[in-house]
């Protein structure tokens, strides 16, 4: 078990101090007229340990309208998951469960002085239930992921799994619908 424990942290010192310096860049907005950002911190979890995780979402204002670059975990998550088996819920309650946020998103946004109903878009780097299931607290907003991801939210086989939840089916957009594009390129 030690071994296991010193090669964790041997590996991710190693990613640490041997990543590409682009994925330590911290993206300047400054020069980008009438653009802000800001952090929304939607639940956090292992908090009590050096290390923790946290789920949230970054609420981009723009000129053309504003948005939110993922929305973290459902305020409904218990009711969410009800769909699974007592133990299915339990291993979810314990992983992504644990990111719930405290506020609903929309009452998160209004402390932060944003008028949840004036969101246009959300766009999600993936559909994971700590990064898409806050949709389900604001369903008009119009979503934008790529096709895979859409896919993969209607594969009956990974909302099985708890990876997607049926719920999102309510508020993500048909695999058909117009998808984004992303660029593997720094």
């Amino acid at each position: 078990m030690l071994l296991v424990l010193l090669v964790a942290i041997g590996a991710a010192a190693f990613y640490v101090l041997h990543r590409t310096p682009h994925s330590r860049a911290i993206p300047s907005i400054a020069n980008v007229p009438g653009l802000s950002a800001c952090w929304i911190e939607t639940g956090k979890t292992f908090s009590h340990f050096s290390v923790g995780m946290t789920a949230g979402s970054i609420l981009v204002r723009h000129p053309a309208g504003d948005l939110l670059i993922d929305t973290g975990n459902s305020s409904h998550f218990a009711q969410d998951v009800g769909i699974y088996p007592f133990w299915f819920r339990l291993k979810l309650a314990s992983l992504a469960g644990q990111l719930n946020p405290d506020v609903p998103l929309p009452a998160m946004l209004r402390r932060g002085g944003e008028d949840p109903a004036k969101l246009r878009w959300a766009i999600l780097s993936h559909v994971h239930l700590d990064h898409a299931g806050g949709l389900t607290d604001l369903p008009h907003l119009t979503v934008l992921t790529t096709r895979e991801e859409l896919l993969f939210a209607n594969d009956p086989g990974a909302q099985a799994k708890g990876y997607v939840l049926g719920a999102y089916g309510k508020v993500l957009p048909k695999p058909s619908a117009p998808t984004l594009q992303f660029e593997a390129k720094p």
